[in-house]
């Protein structure tokens, strides 16, 4: 089995494996991936949530294609089934993933009848026996992300045995989405915004296991949210805020690694547009990559028209890079040479 020859890189940066964006199913594919590395160059990266089923059995390289440019990058997988999950954590290294991430708290109903996602903390020796199957099956670090629990089962004493017998299966780390995973029938929307987040429980988490690399997701929105919980954990992984608002995860990324934000839009606009033409000459259709860039330009004057060409003209079977293009000129005040130079660059304050 050839393993990714990044592993000695992640395990360099792990320490400094503050910032991640989360697996999020339809958006987080690799050409979402390709736009938040320009919007977020350290942050971690996560795939959406493959089947391990899907991996093994069905095109693994459509699935788990990525350039290398995404590095740090971290295929989730899931499932409920050891030897399928130990196979699938195979592939996974084969194809130079940094990590491999086990999904046990995706609440909806679909992964629910699969008999896996946040159901299987209902049956924490289930999963204890896929966490140790696939440490078994890779050199690559193996993490698990999880919810506080479920409406059926939840409470701090179950919650803290839970992670305790993960850290017997020697999970690399634990990322915790600081919400119950109601299980009743609700919506996946509900099981995002309604059940109420705990960070506090987190916090507890990290003060009584404090070996254990522990990841807090949940409810993280803006850079105040970030300097607030960074005062008792040092990992955050952000949802969707990343992806609708690109300059808000830009000023998080300067906050957290003490960088200036010298986030522009046109810049990654310009670099953006590079791979657009790579991909284009591929065969891959304009409108698979510019979804993710809808909200680019949030706020500014205009984006209300971009964001309209783009999704009016980008479906075409026709559309070209010249598409793009007159998407940007919607924009107001946009000059001809924006996309090749840095003047005008809008800077976010990170305090």
């Amino acid at each position: 089995m050839e393993i990714s020859p990044y592993l000695t890189h992640y395990e360099a940066i792990v320490n400094a494996d503050a910032l991640s964006v989360a697996p999020m199913v339809d958006h987080t594919d690799r050409h979402c991936r390709r736009l938040l590395r320009l919007v977020g160059p350290k942050a971690t990266l996560y795939t959406e949530m493959i089947v391990a089923q899907a991996i093994v059995f069905g095109n693994a390289s459509r699935l788990l294609q990525f350039s290398p440019e995404e590095h740090p990058v971290v295929a989730q997988v899931a499932g409920a089934d050891p030897v399928m999950l130990a196979d699938a954590t195979q592939v996974v290294a084969e194809f130079g993933y940094d990590a491999v991430n086990l999904n046990v708290g995706c609440p909806s109903k679909r992964v629910m009848n699969g008999g896996f996602g946040a159901c299987l903390m209902e049956r924490p020796d289930d999963v204890f026996a896929i966490v140790c199957a696939m440490k078994q099956a890779t050199k690559l670090p193996v993490t698990v992300k999880c919810r506080l629990g479920t409406d059926r089962v939840n409470g701090y004493d179950q919650l803290l045995r839970f992670v305790m017998g993960l850290q017997e299966c020697r999970a690399d780390g634990i990322i915790v989405h600081a919400r119950i995973a109601d299980l009743s029938g609700v919506s996946t929307r509900f099981n995002l915004n309604v059940p109420p987040l705990d960070w506090h429980m987190v916090e507890r988490l990290q003060r009584d296991i404090p070996d254990i690399r522990f990841t807090l997701n949940g409810g993280l929105t803006s850079v105040s949210h970030i300097k607030e919980v960074r005062n008792w954990i040092d990992r955050v992984m952000v949802g969707r805020i990343a992806l609708k608002r690109p300059d808000i995860l830009a000023a998080m990324h300067a906050s957290i690694f003490r960088e200036e934000n010298d986030f522009s839009p046109w810049k990654v606009a310009s670099a953006y547009r590079t791979y657009l033409q790579e991909q284009l000459d591929l065969g891959v259709p304009l409108r698979a990559m510019t979804v993710h860039l809808l909200s680019l330009f949030h706020g500014q004057s205009g984006s209300k028209h971009y964001r309209r060409h783009l999704s009016t003209h980008a479906s075409s079977s026709a559309a070209t890079i010249s598409t793009f293009d007159n998407a940007l000129a919607e924009l107001s005040n946009n000059e001809p040479d924006r996309l090749s130079n840095d003047h005008d660059v809008s800077v976010i304050s990170a305090t």
